[in-house]
C-alpha cells in the first residue's frame, strides 16, 4: 500500500511508496461513485448513457465479476454492479 498527495494550488506533492502500483479494489467505489455522480449533476453525462467494456479495460489480475460487466450496457448498470459487488472490475477507466 502507499499514499500521494499533491496540491494542485501550489505545486508540492508528498507521498509514500508512490511510485509502486498497488490495486485500489474497494476502496475506489466511493470516489469513482462521487465522480460519476457529480458528472450527472452538472450534466455532462447521463446514467442512461451506452458504454462498451473490453478486456482492455479490466485493471486486475482477478476479477470473479468480469463475465457480468463485459460488453455493453449503460452506467446506471455499471453502478449498480459496483454497489453490490467488491470487485473493481465494473470501473471504466473513462466517463466520457
Amino acid at each position: 500500500m502507499g499514499i500521494a498527495v499533491r496540491s494542485v494550488g501550489e505545486g508540492w506533492r508528498v507521498g509514500w511508496r508512490e511510485n509502486e502500483l498497488c490495486p485500489q479494489q474497494s476502496v475506489s467505489k466511493f470516489w469513482v461513485a462521487l465522480t460519476a455522480m457529480d458528472a450527472v449533476d452538472r450534466g455532462r453525462i447521463s446514467l442512461n448513457d451506452r458504454v462498451t467494456l473490453t478486456r482492455d479495460d479490466l485493471t486486475l489480475f482477478h476479477q470473479p465479476i468480469a463475465t457480468k460487466v463485459l460488453g455493453e450496457g449503460t452506467r446506471r448498470r455499471l453502478v449498480r454492479c459496483s454497489s453490490k459487488r467488491s470487485q473493481r472490475a465494473t470501473i471504466p477507466r473513462t466517463t466520457s
